[in-house]
């Protein structure tokens, strides 16, 4: 065969292959296949890309998580060296300011290991208290990027916000947050406060607020735990 054959055979065979990939979702996450290409096939014809492994079922965070008896504000103070124990700082309504120690291997919600309430001349006593008690700490500040180098990301798709692990172009949803409704039944209003692995990258630490415009004008925030095994990420 000549090269001018040889290159009009092989556009012949991509168009017909292109045709087979829009009929059989050749390379989706269905897992359609290629068929077998014959052994005459010229070379530098396409080949169909496998499809692309898919990523760990993502975890739905219950609506009953997301307690309304008060308001609070949290923020993410530091993590344990092993990665078992997280530090808050809290400003509740109901029993004032106060660090946690939370034990974040139980998931959804972390597991209170201790607290200790402060006022403003108390709270450096507290925090070094607290901070003692991590046993030891661990160092840096927590990273919304783990050292694979997933990022953890959110998008609101309307009645929920999905919490998603990224790297590179590619991103796959770990979990879902609900949304709460007013009186009315209008969605409140939803901001990411942070998003953070912890320091083994096995478990990823989400803090959101939400807003409710209708009386009494409910607004919290609320941290929840999301356990992520790497090796079921498609990345």
């Amino acid at each position: 065969m000549s090269s001018g054959a040889a290159s009009i055979s092989c556009f012949a065979m991509s168009g017909a292959l292109a045709l087979l990939v829009a009929g059989t979702g050749c390379g989706s996450a269905s897992g359609a296949k290629c068929p077998d290409a014959p052994p005459d096939k010229p070379p530098g014809c396409p080949v169909c890309a496998p499809p692309p492994r898919p990523g760990p079922a993502p975890l739905a965070i219950p609506a009953e998580t997301l307690t309304t008896d008060r308001e609070q504000r949290v923020s993410l103070v530091a993590f344990s060296q092993d990665g078992a124990t997280a530090l808050l700082r809290i400003e509740d309504d109901a029993v004032g300011d106060l660090f946690k120690s939370v034990d974040i291997t139980v998931t959804p919600v972390p597991k209170l290991i201790k607290s200790w309430l402060f006022q403003s001349l108390t709270e450096p006593i507290a925090l070094k208290q607290a901070l003692r008690a991590l046993k030891p700490q661990a160092p840096g500040p927590a990273s919304q990027k783990n050292q694979a180098g997933v990022s953890l990301v959110a998008t609101d798709d309307g009645e929920r916000v999905v919490i998603l692990a990224m790297k590179g172009e590619r991103a796959v949803p770990i979990a879902t947050l609900p949304r709460l409704r007013d009186e009315d039944g209008v969605l409140a209003d939803v901001s990411i406060v942070k998003l953070a692995w912890d320091p083994t990258g096995t478990r990823a630490l989400v803090i959101h607020a939400q807003k409710l415009a209708a009386a009494p004008g409910f607004e919290s925030q609320w941290l929840h735990v999301v356990a992520v095994d790497p090796a079921s990420l498609p990345f």
